[in-house]
């Protein structure tokens, strides 16, 4: 039996969009046409990629298909490629039989639609139900009949938020990665022609055949050798394809496909084996390795291929290839440079695929409601209507400030880090504060820091030193570093529970996904600590009022030159303060 978040519904598809496909039947193109004829394949990360090998269709064409997208049209690929989905942005399009579009009507906003279509448990149910032994189909009433949680239309807008937030950053990052390889591709192209020399070198280049620079080694039929968890690897064609005990070669070298894909040379600097579709390169000596990878990269191979249809290469032919070199010691440093952006592009590539499992996770919370966003109120709903959660009287506790500081840090790091997004040196003076806010109404220990009210006792002193020295939390690189819980971290949750129960951590969990966090919580403890500061000394708060504590800070001050303390955020931020903390101006 499903349980339905409280406050949500299950909702059928066919109740929250208008859902249907496009023309079945080939369209006649029309190379001047106006729109692009779209099919399932064109739609990728979210929005649809059309190029000068999609086809066109005219405006009769168009018009003929009498379908009308807006921006509230998402779509889906129900043929073939099941499940891609994009967004509409206006682009002048027909669509075909393998998409399905979802006018969406006022229940539930496009972007929370969009995220909820790529629901691992709603493609399950469509992966289940698939049609066709060849090409798989997605049947539009098989769509219609699917249900989905359905929450208030505010708490879909926050859920999205935060979705397409980590998808911004998703995207920030493919199109890093993309400009490093872009970079890379460019020093490539002078640096291996010799048109760029690097500082100290300026020996001339000599062009040598491969064959007067390596030997080509041939791979061997790895069935009788294969052993699972094996010392080394098995490398075909494709990379890694299995593990062995044994090895045909023990130094650095480049390898190059022999049949099939020929165009993917691959370096490897341990032992290995290589299966018969893979040649490897014995490198002679006095020639640096790496650099003839870089080299075999630059090489156009499908100029070599001798086969008509699966694509081979022979020795002899490799041999051939002639090659203009430096000397080894300028090979070494070129290869060096390319291995060092290498590097870099492949702790971006670590670091996006983190992101999207960190996306995936966020959406079986949120889309689920297992994990609910409370908002900020304090923007639209008066302070008046604000309604506070009983708070629980705190049991005497016979203990010393620092094992409190130290339980409530650890605490704190279990609820709102992972060992992909730990909980971060920020956080832990962020939460402790909003957290002593909302339970004592105090500031106690607070100090005037760059980043907003420090206390040093948690770093130095007192929640950090103790916390891991008993082992509650430890430290950890995720997306960035921060602490996480450790072995021990049950007995401060004990404490914690005991202490101040579970309404606390209830009350915080309105932090966990707003947009631009930290910025936000700089924003509110940075104003809030301004208006505590006014209230002791009975002065009226206002913007200006606020703004002349954080000018006379020589730590603060430089704040108000950024755009998130600017008179409307902190008129804001006031407000925020006042909703949650229950204090008058």
């Amino acid at each position: 039996m499903v349980t339905v978040p409280e406050g949500w519904e299950n909702a059928l598809l066919e109740d929250v969009a208008i859902i249907g496909d496009g023309l079945h039947g080939t369209p006649n193109y029309d190379d001047s046409g106006e729109y692009f004829f779209v099919n399932g394949n064109n739609l990728r990360n979210g929005k649809i990629y059309t190029d000068e090998n999609t086809k066109r269709v005219n405006k009769y064409t168009y018009e003929s298909l009498q379908i009308d997208f807006s921006q509230k049209t998402v779509f889906m690929s129900i043929n073939g490629t099941i499940g891609n989905v994009a967004r509409f942005y206006g682009e002048r399009i027909a669509i075909g039989k393998s998409v399905a579009y979802f006018n969406v009507k006022n229940a539930i906003q496009s972007s929370y639609l969009f995220f909820q279509l790529q629901n691992s448990q709603l493609l399950k149910y469509f992966e289940d139900t698939l049609t066709g032994s060849t090409i798989r189909n997605l049947g539009l009433n098989i769509i219609r009949n699917a249900k989905i949680f359905l929450p208030p239309l505010p708490e879909q807008h926050a859920i999205a938020e935060a979705l397409s937030d980590m998808d911004s950053y998703i995207a920030s990052l493919e199109k890093l990665i993309d400009k490093k390889k872009a970079i890379k591709q460019g020093a490539m192209q002078k640096l291996l022609t010799g048109k760029r020399r690097l500082p100290g070198f300026s020996g001339e280049w000599n062009e040598k055949t491969l064959s007067a620079t390596l030997d080509i080694g041939h791979g061997q039929n790895q069935k009788g050798i294969e052993k699972p968890g094996g010392k080394y690897p098995i490398l075909g064609t494709g990379g890694e394809m299995g593990r062995t005990d044994y090895h045909l070669y023990n130094s650095p070298s480049v390898l190059i496909g022999r049949k099939g894909t020929i165009d993917n040379p691959q370096y490897i600097d341990i032992p290995f084996w290589t299966i018969d579709t893979l040649f490897y390169t014995i490198i002679h000596e006095g020639f640096s390795p790496k650099y003839f990878y870089y080299a075999f990269c630059m090489i156009d191979w499908s100029k070599y291929n001798e086969a008509s249809g699966v694509p081979s290469l022979s020795r002899k032919t490799i041999g051939e290839i002639t090659v203009t070199l430096p000397e080894h010691s300028e090979q070494a440093a070129i290869a060096a440079i390319l291995s060092d952006m290498d590097a870099e592009i492949e702790a971006l590539a670590a670091k996006l695929n983190k992101a999207k499992s960190i996306k995936q996770g966020m959406m079986q919370e949120l889309l689920t409601g297992r994990i609910r966003l409370v908002k900020p109120q304090v923007i639209t709903v008066p302070v008046t209507k604000v309604v506070d959660i009983p708070k629980q009287e705190k049991a005497a506790k016979g203990h010393n400030q620092e094992i409190e500081d130290a339980v409530i840090l650890s605490t704190l790091a279990g609820k709102f880090g992972t060992e992909q997004y730990p909980f971060t040196a920020f956080d832990c003076q962020k939460f402790p504060y909003l957290f002593r806010r909302h339970v004592e109404g105090i500031t106690k220990g607070y100090e005037k820091f760059a980043a907003g009210p420090y206390n040093p006792g948690l770093k130095y002193r007192t929640a950090r030193p103790i916390a891991l020295k008993r082992r509650y939390i430890r430290e950890c690189t995720g997306l960035y570093k921060g602490f996480v819980t450790d072995v021990n971290v049950q007995e401060a949750l004990d404490y914690f529970a005991k202490w101040y129960g579970d309404e606390p951590l209830q009350w915080l969990e309105q932090f966990r996904y707003i947009k631009n966090r930290r910025d936000e919580l700089e924003l509110l403890t940075t104003v809030d600590m301004a208006m505590v500061e006014l209230r002791d000394n009975n002065k009226p708060i206002t913007v200006s009022s606020v703004k002349e504590i954080i000018q006379n800070s020589d730590e603060w001050k430089a704040k108000l030159k950024r755009e998130i303390f600017s008179d409307e955020n902190i008129t804001r931020a006031i407000k925020w303060s006042m909703a949650l903390f229950g204090e008058d101006e």
